[in-house]
């Protein structure tokens, strides 16, 4: 497939690489806020001319292969270490089960899994988090499964 014939979030991944990879050559990173924001950051005659000559197929993005992309609401901001980075410093043991079953629960339940925090969702205070007791928490993006597919 050539950049005319992807999808919409074929092409939204692409503006995605191509971003990622600019603010590498200058030595940056890349925030969650940024990749969200891609589709706006990066026009399609950027991405047209950066895939010019290239041929894609579904194999190349990740969105061909997962379910969309959803918003899980209020999870702890204390667990955030932990579901990124497998960071469990801190975590009392029945902490780290609290998160270890909710994330069970929505994959076996709901078909999801947590991607990463979702930037300027942070809340202070929520009284009724994902789990846990009343915390600051921040939102997630998470994907839904298809059938047959697993953590």
């Amino acid at each position: 497939m050539t950049f005319d014939e992807l999808n919409d979030d074929q092409k939204v991944e692409l503006k995605q690489r191509i971003l990622t990879e600019r603010n590498e050559q200058r030595g940056e990173g890349t925030s969650y806020g940024e990749l969200a924001d891609a589709d706006d950051l990066v026009s399609d005659e950027d991405a047209r001319d950066w895939a010019e000559g290239m041929e894609f197929s579904e194999d190349d993005f990740t969105c061909s292969c997962h379910g969309r992309t959803v918003k899980v609401e209020k999870i702890p901001d204390w667990a955030v270490c932990y579901l990124v980075n497998s960071d469990d410093s801190g975590l009392t043991p029945e902490d780290k089960k609290m998160v270890d079953d909710y994330v069970e629960r929505l994959l076996k339940k709901e078909h999801l899994r947590l991607i990463g925090p979702i930037d300027g969702t942070e809340s202070e205070f929520e009284p009724h988090p994902a789990f846990g007791l009343a915390c600051g928490t921040v939102d997630f993006a998470a994907e839904e499964l298809r059938d047959g597919e697993s953590d």
